[in-house]
């Protein structure tokens, strides 16, 4: 009972920050000032020059945006190589977009949004299977790992996640050493429990043993009773 309570408040701290985040929308504001008020420096008034700002912090958004959600199908339209290879694979994997949607609310593409998309839902699955593999059995925890993190996708959350992420993965190494540092954390966290599955194993083997013991003792004793 304590294991169970424990895995529900685990979940539900792992989820609840991603919806509160979700439900809070960011949106640039342009501050307030006097419209006559001039800049000395370059003669245009300083509202003029703050919503220029904030069109230029947009437009970097936007191209942004668009770095991590360019098709690299069409982008390497030209090669000879990876053109027919991204092509059908392209075609295979779109036919699953409504399965893609469920599960990760985007549909397929070869682009780092849809990658980065599956990296956090299989990142999920293992945050969420590892310590419900300690009190329950493997397959209910795979299966629960993926319904909640499927749930995930499904109400946008791993969407959203990526598209705030466009404020940091700009370029291609940034978006290469976020997934680099996904899959560390993944294999630190993965060793972390499977060290404590280890000793939780241990401990179970060694309470038989005692156990075993205690009962061929109290048998002995049983039997030597009968014998008189």
């Amino acid at each position: 009972m304590k294991k169970s309570l424990l895995l529900f408040i685990f979940v539900i701290i792992l989820i609840v920050p991603f919806l509160k985040a979700a439900d809070t929308p960011q949106t640039p504001s342009i501050p307030s000032t006097s419209l006559t008020e001039i800049n000395p420096d370059t003669g245009l008034p300083k509202s003029l020059e703050q919503f220029q700002k904030i069109g230029n912090n947009l437009s970097d958004a936007e191209k942004r945006k668009e770095f991590l959600e360019q098709d690299w199908t069409k982008l390497f339209a030209e090669n000879k190589f990876l053109s027919p290879i991204l092509f059908y694979t392209n075609k295979v994997f779109t036919i699953f977009n409504p399965l893609w949607n469920i599960i990760f609310g985007v549909e397929f593409s070869w682009s780092w949004f849809f990658i980065l998309s599956l990296s956090l839902w299989v990142f999920l699955i293992i945050i969420i299977y590892n310590p419900l593999r300690l009190s329950i059995s493997t397959l209910i925890s795979v299966i629960s790992s993926i319904i909640i993190s499927s749930a995930l996708g499904f109400f946008k959350v791993i969407s959203w996640t990526v598209t705030q992420l466009t404020s940091l993965l700009s370029n291609i190494w940034f978006t290469l050493g976020f997934l680099i540092l996904l899959i560390i954390i993944s294999m630190f966290y993965m060793q972390l429990f499977k060290n404590m599955k280890e000793k939780q194993e241990k401990s179970e083997e060694q309470f038989n043993r005692q156990k075993l013991k205690r009962d061929v003792k109290i048998a002995d004793r049983f039997s030597k009773a009968i014998s008189g």
